[in-house]
């Protein structure tokens, strides 16, 4: 959840633009944050800060004997355990289901749809 606001979930983007030369790094904000936008959320971190405030918060546990530091860590973009909370594990579950009913109900509107062509060709 948002630091700032603690209303959504944080977003991991991708920087799309040279400003700066950002290209391709990756940082995290609240889908809340909404630039020119009076009383919006404020929460934007990149990726190696984030990361660090996760670690002293204790949200994320990592194997600094292995990397080292806290940065070497972030640029390696190597697997850390999160602790998840309930709320998050159940959302996660049903983002998992919800996905896979869209498929499912996917490939049965393309089965009804071939039948209705079939269907069609023989009224003919």
């Amino acid at each position: 959840m948002c630091d700032e606001c603690g209303l959504q979930r944080v977003l991991e983007l991708v920087a799309q633009t040279d400003e700066k030369g950002n290209k391709g790094h990756v940082f995290f904000k609240c889908p809340r944050n909404m630039q020119g936008v009076p009383g919006s959320c404020r929460f934007f971190e990149w990726q190696r800060e984030y990361l660090a405030i996760l670690v002293d918060q204790g949200k994320i546990v990592m194997n600094l004997e292995q990397h080292g530091t806290v940065e070497e860590e972030a640029d390696s973009r190597a697997l850390v355990r999160v602790q998840k909370n309930s709320m998050e594990v159940k959302l996660d579950a049903l983002v998992g289901v919800v996905k896979a009913l869209s498929l499912v109900m996917g490939a049965g509107v393309v089965v009804m749809g071939a039948g209705v062509v079939v269907g069609a060709m023989y009224v003919m």
